[in-house]
């Protein structure tokens, strides 16, 4: 006699739950701590900066006042530009999609994550270019590299290659103290918020930023650092598993 076993395909007792997609939601790193988003609807956009002014200068009485210009600087160009990413499905699976159930609103959710993680990547790429002369700021320079402010100040914002350690990341907290000027050549002194790296990096920041006392140390010393309000960002998409921006 024909039952249901004999005749599982006509009946069908395979019934599948909704389609799911692995890593909804994507965000690989933080990225939102430091970086404004903005909105433009035009093709191309600039910003351009300019510098303050010098010191007063000491002016005896009834002589005429000391006068220092404010000067524009380059400008930094927005360029807009456009992704795509599309996929296909017949017209038999589109109607014959029962059950799996609504897969083309599921493919324009995963879709919407690709484009998120392209925008992840994206922000990295200034990291990852920090070094690279092919990708220079409006002074010609690369982000990390020697620049030379309006005044003739020289302003170089990458250390010797070192690696990860205590007294290495306050090698870059007393360079913001004392090697930052503006384009008049004033000490201005930043105060360093984020620490960006590589996952890899990880154990070692947590051991210098975490602790109570300085790690790796014969003497029993306060840990300096951890009072500094730095917040770490774990970037994967950060190539270098040694490089590290404060």
């Amino acid at each position: 006699m024909a039952n249901t076993y004999s005749f599982t395909k006509a009946v069908s007792l395979t019934d599948y739950q909704p389609a799911f997609i692995t890593g909804s939601k994507l965000q690989s790193w933080n990225w939102q701590q430091f970086t404004t988003i903005k909105q433009s609807d035009r093709l191309t956009e600039q910003v351009f900066s300019y510098t303050g002014l010098g010191l007063p200068r000491q002016t005896g009485e009834q002589n005429p006042f000391y006068f220092d210009e404010m000067r524009e600087l380059g400008a930094t160009t927005f360029t807009n530009v456009k992704y795509t990413l599309s996929t296909r499905f017949s017209y038999e699976l589109i109607k014959y999609d029962k059950h799996v159930r609504d897969l083309m609103k599921k493919a324009g959710k995963t879709m919407g994550e690709s484009h998120a993680y392209l925008r992840d990547q994206q922000v990295a790429q200034v990291f990852n270019r920090a070094f690279n002369s092919s990708y220079p700021m409006y002074d010609s320079v690369e982000l990390c590299g020697s620049h030379t402010l309006d005044d003739g100040t020289s302003l170089d914002n990458d250390l010797t290659a070192a690696s990860m350690s205590f007294d290495n990341l306050w090698a870059m907290i007393d360079h913001f103290s004392l090697s930052t000027y503006n384009h008049k050549g004033l000490l201005i002194q930043p105060k360093a918020k984020w620490l960006v790296c590589n996952p890899t990096l990880r154990k070692t920041v947590e051991k210098i930023l975490e602790t109570d006392r300085e790690p790796d140390q014969g003497d029993w010393n306060k840990n300096t650092v951890g009072n500094k309000g730095i917040i770490p960002v774990y970037c994967p998409l950060i190539t270098s598993t040694t490089a590290y921006f404060l």
